[in-house]
């Protein structure tokens, strides 16, 4: 904006504007331009943060997933982090859902994927394979997948097209036998029902990744994911999948309270320590219920014309969780 702003043009001109129109956007004037040049570092945080405010923005959105979630909105799981990157093993993780798998391996996949160093990280979600009312009831499908949605998508002059089991296990050791310094992380998301298929056919498939794991000399890392149940596969007799276990369960306390806290401070809006309290009590620390309640209480606050600076109270937390059609939600 090619002029100054006052406070009040921001709280009652472009704040309202914003709101009313859903105008997701950041305005730069010559008054926060001026600001930010005297800004040495970290000058996109401040910006942000000075101008988010007036903006219709809701970082919060309970729908995202996996690596559709910004960077920004992710938060703890340090330790589960460091145990799925450090394995020398295979790796389970394993939780309810909405707990954060799906956002946990697609950081695990960025930070693995460091192709100046040689090193590769596949996220695959492999929840049609093996399912029983699905077209891809077959577990062998799982090598067709890898060749045509990893493995040839990344080394296409070098792995060319093929898609039978024996044929993919092949060109990966080929591949791996060629590049001694190659190193990649395969990530199986959604495994319940290809576990559960393989298993009936004694483990054929998973027999044959650990043969790859082996002949690779543990350059080709596995990682396994799924719902709680894919634990109970590690306890049949004689099976192949042993490993790391990495069950992830809600926030850690600090990494809540960042989530809860830290957004809603870029958007001009501060949490009592009784509301933060609150609203960790009702969702018992859990990402998928922070992130609803989160976004329904911004819209709240944007539909009440609260323009920040402001401050959230217990009763606004209190007045959201007896909503019906929140609880419906939940």
């Amino acid at each position: 904006y090619l002029g100054r702003l006052s406070k009040h043009a921001r709280k009652n001109v472009l704040a309202s504007w914003a709101f009313e129109h859903g105008f997701r956007g950041a305005v730069l004037d010559e008054t926060l331009l001026v600001f930010l040049a005297r800004e040495y570092e970290a000058r996109i945080h401040a910006f942000l943060s000075c101008a988010l405010p007036w903006s219709a923005v809701n970082p919060y959105n309970p729908t995202l997933r996996g690596a559709d979630l910004p960077p920004e909105m992710f938060f703890g799981r340090d330790e589960a982090m460091a145990r799925v990157l450090n394995a020398s093993s295979t790796v389970f993780v394993y939780g309810g859902r909405q707990l954060g798998k799906s956002a946990l391996l697609a950081r695990v996949r960025q930070s693995a994927e460091r192709p100046k160093m040689n090193s590769h990280a596949f996220l695959l979600d492999i929840k049609t394979i093996g399912s029983p009312s699905g077209v891809e009831k077959d577990p062998d499908l799982l090598w067709s997948l890898l060749s045509r949605s990893a493995f040839q998508e990344r080394f296409a002059s070098r792995f060319g097209r093929v898609n039978h089991p024996h044929d993919v296990a092949e060109r990966i050791e080929r591949l791996f036998s060629r590049n001694p310094e190659l190193k990649v992380v395969l990530i199986l998301d959604e495994a319940d029902n290809f576990l559960q298929a393989d298993a009936r056919k004694g483990f054929y498939n998973v027999s044959r990744l650990n043969a790859l794991v082996t002949s690779t000399g543990n350059r080709l890392r596995l990682v396994f994911a799924g719902l709680n149940s894919v634990r109970k596969f590690r306890l049949i007799p004689n099976q192949p999948l042993g490993g790391v276990e990495v069950i992830v369960g809600p926030l850690e306390p600090k990494a809540a309270r960042q989530l809860v806290i830290e957004p809603m401070r870029t958007l001009g809006y501060e949490l009592d320590p009784r509301a933060v309290l609150q609203l960790l009590a009702i969702t018992n620390y859990h990402p998928g219920l922070l992130q609803l309640f989160c976004y329904h209480l911004v819209e709240d606050l944007r539909r009440s014309r609260r323009t920040p600076p402001a401050r959230v109270t217990a009763e606004d937390i209190e007045t959201l969780f007896r909503r019906p059609s929140l609880q419906e939600e939940v």
